[in-house]
């Protein structure tokens, strides 16, 4: 005769928390964060690590020179520090931006949950037009 059967490894999933209260286990459970940030497409899943910035500075550097593209006055150790620099800043900038629009998205979160307004396309729009404003392009 077979054992009983076991249930899976984590045990059984706790039931979701009535009247908008949020059980502690649950998926999504309250962060001390915003909706929007919560919820947000952009929220910082795919940047880079220091090491793959360095990688891809590195891959330039050596792609320039193979195909004489570029005449180097300084050493490519040095461009490469500069081009991984400038790649973490562009970075930084696009992460206030991210910021910025997270921050906006908050005052709106009330017409966001009703159905209202439509937060990918809002926070589209927003990001486009701070961009646009600080004279950076996405």
């Amino acid at each position: 005769m077979r054992p009983p059967r076991q249930p899976p490894a984590g045990g059984r999933r706790q039931p979701a928390a009535r009247n908008g209260h949020r059980s502690p286990g649950r998926v999504g459970a309250f962060t001390g964060r915003s909706r929007s940030a919560r919820f947000s497409p952009t929220r910082r899943i795919m940047r880079l690590s220091p090491a793959k910035i360095d990688y891809l500075a590195h891959k330039l550097v050596r792609l320039m020179r193979e195909h004489d593209a570029v005449a180097f006055n300084i050493e490519a150790d040095e461009l490469e520090r500069i081009i991984a620099w400038e790649i973490t800043e562009e970075l930084r900038v696009e992460d206030e931006i991210d910021d910025e629009v997270n921050t906006l998205l908050d005052q709106y979160e009330r017409q966001i949950a009703h159905g209202d307004l439509d937060q990918m396309v809002l926070r589209r729009k927003l990001k486009q037009e701070l961009a646009r404003k600080r004279g950076y392009t996405l």
